[in-house]
C-alpha cells in the first residue's frame, strides 16, 4: 500500500527489537495492517494537550514506480495523520566514565 495526498487514517509504527537505526522500523496502516510502502520520513508532535500527530513524508507512486518530476528528482508529498500507534522500546545507554 501507498501513502497519497488523501490518506487520513492512523499509522503504525513498528521497529525491529535491538535496532535504533530507521531502515529497521516498518509502517502500517493501523485499521487494516497493510505494510505501507512510500514512506521516506516520520516526524512524531505528541503534545501532552492537542491531539498527537505524525506529519508522514513519502514518495509520490504512480503505480508503477515513485514518480519522477521534470528535474529528475522524485516528487515528494506530506500528509498529517491523527494519534498514531507506536511501538516504542527505550534502551539503556552507559556514558563514558
Amino acid at each position: 500500500m501507498n501513502i497519497d495526498p488523501n490518506y487520513k487514517r492512523r499509522i503504525r509504527i513498528v521497529g525491529k527489537p535491538g535496532e535504533t537505526r530507521g531502515y529497521a522500523l516498518n509502517v502500517y496502516d493501523a485499521e487494516t495492517g497493510e505494510a505501507i510502502t512510500n514512506v521516506t520520513r516520520i516526524e512524531l508532535l505528541l503534545n501532552v494537550k492537542e491531539r498527537n500527530e505524525a506529519r508522514v513524508t513519502y514518495y509520490e507512486h504512480n503505480g508503477k514506480g515513485i514518480t519522477i518530476g521534470e528535474d529528475g528528482s522524485p516528487i515528494i508529498g506530506t500528509v498529517v495523520t491523527p494519534d498514531p500507534e507506536l511501538d516504542l522500546t527505550a534502551w539503556e545507554v552507559e556514558g563514558k566514565q
